[in-house]
Order: C-alpha cells, then structure tokens, then sequence
C-alpha cells in the first residue's frame, strides 16, 4: 500500500468504528489497524524523509488538517478515536525498534 492508501483504510476504519461501535482495542478493529501499521514499517513510512510520514504525530496532524479539519461533532469523536489508535500505534512502533525486530515479506510474519 501506498502512505495516502493506508490513510484512506485508516479513515475508514475509523468511521466504521464509529458507525458500528465496539471497543477499538479488541478484533477485528486493533488487527485492521496494525495491518496497516506493518504494512507502514516495513514500507519505511516512519523515516522523516518518508511522503507521507506515518509516525502517531504524522498522523494525527493530517487527520487535523485535512480530514476532521471542519469542526462537528463527528469529527471530534473521530480524532478522539484517532488519539486511542495512534497510542496502540506509537506503542507497535517503539517495541518493534527497541527490539531491532524488522517485518518481512507482505504479510505480518516478524522476524
């Protein structure tokens, strides 16, 4: 996937969350999202030179300026939400390094 790819299945997921409810920490929506997040590791997405770059903070801005950039009510849940995703996504991100651990092939097998 592309970066703007996994930011579009990233919005979607968010608004089928919102639209469906249920707890974002629990399947099938935290294993959508760290597909997303392996599928932007092992793409390199986090480096500063990556476009987009997909770190928690990357993330959350575009969100904030192109996405929920109108202000309503929806919007505000969503980048709450949002908030919930990039801490499970900050947390992948700072394990998976600490560990030296790289992700290969195109699946979710860590090495």
């Amino acid at each position: 996937m592309t970066g703007k790819e996994i930011l579009t299945a990233m919005d979607k997921l968010l608004d089928v969350h919102l639209k469906l409810g249920g707890s974002i920490h629990q399947e099938p929506y935290k294993g959508d999202v760290f597909k997303l997040f392996v599928d932007a590791y092992k793409n390199d997405y986090f480096r500063v030179s990556a476009h987009p770059r997909l770190t928690g903070d990357a993330i959350h801005d575009y969100f904030v300026d192109s996405i929920c950039a109108e202000e309503n009510d929806y919007n505000d849940r969503k980048l709450k939400l949002l908030d919930n995703v990039l801490i499970m996504w900050r947390e992948w991100f700072y394990a998976l390094n600490k560990a030296g651990i790289e992700i290969r092939n195109a699946g979710t097998t860590l090495s």
